[in-house]
């Protein structure tokens, strides 16, 4: 079992723990003690719990959540209207995603953050891409930014065009427009 986790927020560490765990009647399984020190996880704390195929993923939960199911319908009509990959992520991780085998929660790239953060509207040069790594073959094409009331955290709605297919001028600006209708519709 490979665990990732992460102390103050920023730095992430893995751990190699193998241990089975025995499911009771309720459905109920104890975390050993030896991760919920590792990751600070008190009695009573709540923890977020998603299927992924044949795997459960449980995490603590992040203080500012995007609600998931409207932003991925969001991401299902822009989808279907602009043929390439997005997903609207902060500088730390993705809240949801359409045409990429990218799941919730996976880390934001600094270099991605560092965009996201500054909150300006970017269409990348092909020729300095930026990869989503590891899996990802093709670059991120265009970031817009999701802009909200202050004190939120930064959001943007990232593009992902398959490799020879540049994305026209109509179908970059459905995408601003989706990215706008998302900072007056979430959280």
């Amino acid at each position: 079992m490979l665990l990732l986790f992460s102390l103050e927020g920023k730095e992430y560490h893995t751990m190699r723990i193998a241990t089975i765990c025995n499911m009771d009647a309720q459905g109920r399984i104890t975390i050993p003690a030896v991760i919920r020190k590792a990751m600070h996880i008190a009695d009573g704390e709540a923890l977020e719990v998603e299927s992924t195929g044949q795997n459960i993923l449980l995490r603590k939960p992040q203080n500012f959540t995007v609600d998931s199911w409207q932003a991925q319908s969001y991401l299902d009509i822009l989808h279907s209207i602009v043929p390439c990959g997005a997903m609207i992520c902060s500088t730390e991780a993705v809240y949801a995603s359409r045409g990429i085998p990218l799941p919730k929660n996976s880390p934001v790239p600094k270099e991605l953050a560092d965009y996201v953060a500054s909150g300006i509207e970017t269409v990348f040069d092909p020729a300095h891409p930026i990869f989503i790594p590891p899996h990802l073959n093709n670059p991120v094409t265009a970031l817009f930014p999701i802009i909200r009331q202050s004190g939120h955290p930064a959001l943007a709605l990232i593009l992902i065009a398959k490799q020879g297919h540049p994305l026209s001028d109509m179908e970059l600006g459905s995408a601003k427009l989706v990215a706008v209708t998302l900072g007056h519709q979430l959280l």
